[in-house]
C-alpha cells in the first residue's frame, strides 16, 4: 500500500452470519394470580404475543379470578413474552405467577383470546 500503510485482508470466516441453533418449540402454561381480570390483561398479552411473533396459544380468564396464558414457540421468545407482561402496567396487578414448561404438543390454532373457563 502507498505511504507504508497496512492492509489487512479479512477472511469471510469472520463475517459469516451465525445460524441460530434450532431449538424444538416448547409449551408454556402460565397462571397469573392477583387482580388480573378486568384490567386489560388478556388484550395486552395478545398484543405482546403478536409483537414477538408468537402465533400459537391463548389467554383466558379462569373462574377463580386468575388468568391462564398458554403458548408454544421458542423458549427464549416465550420467556420474553412473560417478561413483557411482568414489566408492563399489568405487573402491579400480579401477586403470583406459576409457570410450567413442557414439550410443544400442537393443537393450538393461532394466538387467541378465550372466554372464561366454565
Amino acid at each position: 500500500m502507498p505511504d507504508g500503510g497496512c492492509f489487512v485482508e479479512y477472511s469471510t470466516l469472520f463475517f459469516r452470519p451465525v445460524k441460530p441453533v434450532h431449538q424444538p418449540p416448547v409449551r408454556l402454561t402460565a397462571r397469573f394470580e392477583g387482580h388480573v381480570q378486568g384490567v386489560g390483561f388478556r388484550y395486552t398479552a395478545i398484543e405482546f404475543a403478536e409483537r414477538l411473533g408468537v402465533t400459537e396459544g391463548y389467554v383466558m380468564n379462569l373462574m377463580n379470578g386468575d388468568v391462564e396464558l398458554v403458548a408454544e414457540g421458542p423458549e427464549e421468545t416465550l420467556r420474553e413474552l412473560v417478561a413483557l407482561v411482568q414489566r408492563s402496567h399489568l405487573g402491579r396487578y400480579i401477586l403470583r405467577m406459576d409457570q410450567q414448561w413442557s414439550p410443544a404438543r400442537g393443537g393450538l390454532n393461532g394466538f387467541e383470546l378465550r372466554f372464561t373457563e366454565k
